[in-house]
This record gives C-alpha cells, structure tokens and sequence, in this order.
C-alpha cells in the first residue's frame, strides 16, 4: 500500500507500472517501483513538503547468519550479482560476498551501489551486458490486458513510436533496447580507465620543475588516462 493517512481513497502501487510514459513524474525506467521511505501519509506526498523521519528497517531473519553463507552457490549468484565479481574473477569467500550482499539490500534506492561496484571492481565482466527491469511477457501482462493498456505497450514499430523491448529479445523488460539507435543498444560496456578519476593537467604543470614540461611532475596519472587536457581514457 503507499497512501493510507489522510485520505479517504487508499493508494496502492501500480499492477501496471507506466514502462512507456515519458512523464518522469509517473514513468518508471525498469518498471520496479520504489517505496522504501516514503510516508503513507497524503499530506506528505507534496513535492518538497514530505516531513518523513530517518527510519529503521528490520529484517527479522534468523539470527544464524551462517545458514546463509552455508546456502550461498556463487555460480548462481554470479548471474544476477556485479558484487560476485572483483577484477573480473568471481569470488570464492561467500563470507565477503553476503556481507557485500548485505550492502546491496541495506542501501538498495539510496545511490550508494556505484560506488561499491567501483570500490570492489566489480565491473570488469560488463562486455555486452543487458539492464532488464520486470518480467513484463509473463502473468504480469495480463494486468496491462485487464486495464486496457496493451495500445501502450508498442514494439517493432519506428523508432520514435516504440515505447517498449520486444519480447523476442527477453521475457524481460530491457529499457536500453527500446530503441535500436539507443547508445546502449547493444549492452553495458566498462572502461577500466573509469575505476579512477583523471588528475587534472593543471596539476601536473603546477608541480612541473618548470611549470610546463608535465614528465618533471613528481605526480603520476592515475592508470589509462593521459595527461593531455581533454582527452578521453585510453583504455
């Protein structure tokens, strides 16, 4: 349920997230909606007003966190999880990988997971990798038949008319193939470069014994970048 308080009219998550609106304001790029947080009171649901405390969420999971690692298979994990790789090789400590587990779970919608994908390198095996949001060609597309929504739910049509993935490439909904001339059409891809951050010119040549040949530095470039101003990674 999301609005309960102050309202005569309970509201409830959509069965039919809106996949193909162009709306940010209802629209959902996955489809997955996100709730954790957010206050049941309608009064609070203003944009800019919602007065919701820090709150504590309890799992209420059996204390015996090793039943969990002892149930743990790495090869299935390893199909789901970004966090079951570091530099490309899958972890074998199932004991690091639920407390990286955990973190996922813990902080999930808060827009701390990038930086432990980087922290961990753990993005390595992006070669080609395809986001999919909900199992929309499944029973959940008998809720988009129920509400009369299938007219909204386009594929194989022109570019600009499509509003969804087409079923013939996954049963799941695939946000980047919506469009064939997306960036991201043909997967995820990651540059090891982008693990860290380029120095900035200015800085070699501030530190430079002359102030302008960057190789009398004592600072070094941080891997795959050069350091020429405003060039891209190298690798």
């Amino acid at each position: 349920m999301k609005t309960f308080v102050n309202t005569e009219n309970p509201e409830y998550f959509s069965a039919t997230p809106q996949i193909y609106n162009d709306d940010v304001k209802y629209s959902t790029a996955t489809g997955y909606l996100i709730g954790k947080g957010y206050s049941h009171d309608l009064a609070d649901q203003n944009i800019y007003k919602d007065q919701t405390a820090p709150i504590i969420l309890r799992a209420g999971v059996d204390e015996d966190y090793t039943k969990t690692i002892a149930a743990t298979d790495m090869s299935k994990e390893a199909l789901v999880d970004w966090g079951a790789y570091s530099k490309g090789s899958l972890l074998t400590d199932k004991t690091l990988y639920n407390i990286r587990r955990e973190r996922r779970c813990e902080f999930i919608g808060e827009g701390l997971r990038y930086n432990d994908l980087i922290r961990w390198r753990a993005m390595d095996q992006l070669n080609g990798f395809q986001i999919e949001g909900i199992k929309l060609w499944g029973p959940m597309i008998e809720d988009y038949e129920t509400a009369g929504l299938m007219d909204k739910l386009v594929y194989g049509k022109g570019e600009k008319e499509n509003t969804i993935s087409s079923p013939e490439l996954s049963e799941y909904f695939r946000p980047y193939q919506v469009s064939q001339t997306g960036l991201y059409y043909n997967g995820l891809f990651f540059c090891q470069a982008h693990y860290l951050t380029p120095i900035a010119n200015k800085h070699f040549l501030i530190t430079a014994s002359d102030g302008e040949t960057v190789s009398t530095s004592p600072i070094y470039q941080n891997p795959g970048w050069p350091t020429t101003a405003n060039e891209a990674a190298e690798r």
